[in-house]
């Protein structure tokens, strides 16, 4: 009994000794803690801080776009059949004109093979119809043309007698102008030798009067007997002038009555001449209408023919229907064949060989890659901010840490009037493929450059406030008021100025007024 009581006190004491060592390390170690936590909190803190200063700030839209190839082409039969072969799969390359898929052709041949035998049957009947028709059409045709030489002929005849007469009547025309012309000079002549003889005879009164008038004076004795003289002699001379006058007055006069003459003449032969070359042109004029007589009575005669001419046109339309029908069964045999129209890459196929495909099921569908687009949808408002040719910037998911111009090829003018917004297409050139249709963009256009006089990095701004390392050593917790801003950081309008140094990381929360050291050396502008 004593050594139980021995052995559990043994154990006892034991067992109180272990828990009065651990309680004393525990102990020691919280007390080596908070003298830590005291150490720390009351060290500076490390951070890592900029200078504030001036930069141009870039305004931009960022929007997200998807991509989508140019040209899609979905490959379906025109005719419903069974598929033969299909010789690609997806990701493989077409060009333009490569047969992809061939559908079965066997019914489609069968009908080829019985149109060309109607087609060759249908030639050999016209071939027939028309050696027929040749023969009784030659000796019409001769008959035709004979009577067709003579017309000819016998209008070459009125077109010349035509031309005769209306030449011989501007001749005839001209001369009775030529005589009119000289009969108005003589009647001018006459006319002139008249008011030159009234000239004369008024000359030859004034010369009498004053013949009278110098005698009478020297009867008077007021003149001399020279002026009396002088003055009959001029009466003397003027009557000789008057007399000269009156016979170029009767001169005048037989020229008028000789240009009459000729004028007459000349209006008679040209109505004599009219009447006979009238007469002429009416006699070609009938041969004419007696040759046209002969030629209609020689192509009546075609009436003749009129059978074999419906029976060759009745059997050209047949061979005409034959090859119609004949190249349509060409063609939608060749239409079995789908051919891709564009260069690209097969994205899928939705058939297999010994299905059956029809008309509007798209067994293949074909893309065009060497570039695509990338569609994006912005809202009506920031249509102003994207034109065409504009260079925008580029990332994907799938390529992280890349980015990629491209400018904006396209505009789409209408919006759509449930979302408000509008489109435009960014093209993005895809030499190795690397792109793919459906894959997801970030879009990011600048739309403006402004020059900022303080600028901060975005991290440095936390809940409207940032923290300014004063020269001291001591941070400072200031609000801001903040301007525009881009993807590296805020223009300040209020509250830090260039050359403030301000905290951009920190491994502790800090406060205003608290010690802070730079973990790095130098302070990053």
């Amino acid at each position: 009994m004593s050594k139980t009581w021995i052995s559990v006190s043994v154990g006892l004491f034991v067992l109180f000794s272990l828990v009065a060592w651990r309680f004393q390390t525990k102990s020691s170690e919280a007390a080596q803690l908070q003298k830590q936590q005291d150490a720390r909190k009351s060290a500076p803190a490390s951070v890592t801080v900029v200078t504030a200063g001036p930069r141009a700030i870039a305004q931009g839209l960022d929007l997200v776009g998807t991509i989508e190839s140019p040209f899609v082409l979905k490959l379906s039969p025109k005719e419903a059949g069974k598929i033969l072969t299909i010789s690609v799969r997806e990701g493989d390359p077409v060009v333009p004109g490569q047969i992809l898929a061939q559908l079965d052709p066997t019914q489609l041949d069968a009908q080829v093979l019985q149109l060309q035998a109607n087609l060759n049957e249908a030639r050999f009947k016209l071939a027939q119809a028309t050696a027929t028709q040749a023969s009784n059409d030659t000796g019409i045709e001769t008959s035709i043309r004979q009577q067709v030489a003579s017309a000819s002929s016998s209008e070459a005849q009125y077109e010349q007698s035509k031309q005769t007469l209306a030449a011989k009547l501007q001749a005839d025309q001209n001369t009775v102008v030529d005589a009119e012309a000289r009969l108005r000079s003589a009647n001018a002549q006459a006319e002139g030798a008249k008011t030159a003889l009234n000239s004369a005879k008024a000359s030859l009164v004034n010369a009498k009067a004053k013949a009278a008038r110098q005698q009478k004076l020297y009867e008077e004795g007021y003149a001399a007997l020279q002026d009396a003289q002088d003055a009959q002699t001029a009466v003397t001379v003027q009557e000789n002038v008057v007399q000269a006058a009156q016979e170029g007055v009767n001169s005048a006069q037989s020229g008028v009555v000789s240009a009459q003459a000729q004028l007459d003449a000349a209006k008679q032969t040209a109505s004599v001449n009219k009447k006979k070359l009238q007469a002429d042109l009416v006699a070609a004029e009938a041969l004419v209408d007696q040759s046209r007589a002969g030629v209609d009575a020689a192509r009546a005669n075609q009436a003749n023919s009129a059978a074999y001419r419906e029976n060759v046109s009745a059997l050209k339309a047949s061979v005409s229907n034959a090859d119609a029908q004949l190249r349509e069964i060409q063609s939608r045999r060749s239409d079995l064949a789908l051919r891709s129209t564009i260069e690209g890459v097969v994205t899928d196929r939705a058939a297999d060989p010994g299905d059956f495909a029809s008309p509007g099921q798209a067994v293949l569908t074909v893309q065009f890659l060497k570039w695509i687009y990338v569609v994006v949808s912005a809202p009506v408002d920031k249509a102003p901010f994207i034109r065409v040719g504009q260079e925008v910037t580029l990332t994907f998911d799938a390529f992280p840490g890349q980015t990629f111009k491209a400018p904006v090829e396209k505009i789409d003018p209408a919006a759509d009037p449930q979302s408000r917004q509008f489109k435009f297409l960014i093209r993005l050139e895809n030499p190795d493929r690397r792109f793919r249709p459906g894959m997801f963009a970030k879009v990011h256009a600048v739309t403006a450059r402004v020059a900022a006089n303080v600028v901060v990095p975005r991290e440095a701004v936390k809940n409207g406030t940032v923290f300014v390392l004063k020269d001291d050593g001591t941070l400072s917790q200031r609000p801001v008021t903040t301007g525009l801003e881009d993807a590296e950081g805020y223009e300040v309008l209020e509250g830090v100025q260039a050359g403030d140094k301000v905290v951009t990381l920190t491994y502790s929360p800090l406060k205003d007024g608290q010690k802070a050291k730079v973990s790095a050396p130098g302070a990053k502008k």
